[in-house]
Formats: C-alpha cells, sequence, structure tokens
C-alpha cells in the first residue's frame, strides 16, 4: 500500500513528503543524512449526517423536516 509520508531532516530543517510502501525503510536527504518521520494529522471531517456527530445529526434532521413541509394552496 503506497502512503504519503512527512519527513524532516535534522542537519539542514528541511521538511519533505514521500510516498513510500514500508514505514521502517530508512530514507536520505538532499544533504545525505537519514531522514526522520514526521506524526501527521489524520485527514477526517465529522459527518452530522453520517451519525459520526450526534448533535449535528438531530439538527440536520430538524431542519429538513421543517423545510419539507409546505403550506396547503388555497384554491
Amino acid at each position: 500500500m503506497l502512503t504519503v509520508r512527512d519527513y524532516s531532516c535534522s542537519k539542514c530543517d528541511t521538511v519533505t513528503e514521500h510516498f513510500v510502501t514500508d514505514i521502517a525503510a530508512n530514507l536520505y536527504c538532499e544533504c545525505g543524512s537519514v531522514l526522520k518521520m514526521l506524526l501527521s494529522s489524520p485527514p477526517f471531517i465529522l459527518d452530522g449526517a453520517s451519525g459520526d456527530f450526534p448533535g449535528r445529526h438531530s439538527r440536520w434532521i430538524k431542519e429538513h423536516e421543517a423545510g419539507g413541509k409546505q403550506e396547503p394552496l388555497d384554491g
């Protein structure tokens, strides 16, 4: 599995991204020193419709129920 990881060089203070298949592999900077893998935050979104964020989901239901109600036509 190909993954993008952030790496930093302690010698020249550069931060780079590399596509890697093995996290344990040693990568080298242009200056020749070994790069250190940085911890990055995972990308995620709390989606109100999926139930991952229950307060927002309840609000979404109430908003859409109210939006679907229509007044009867006089005619």
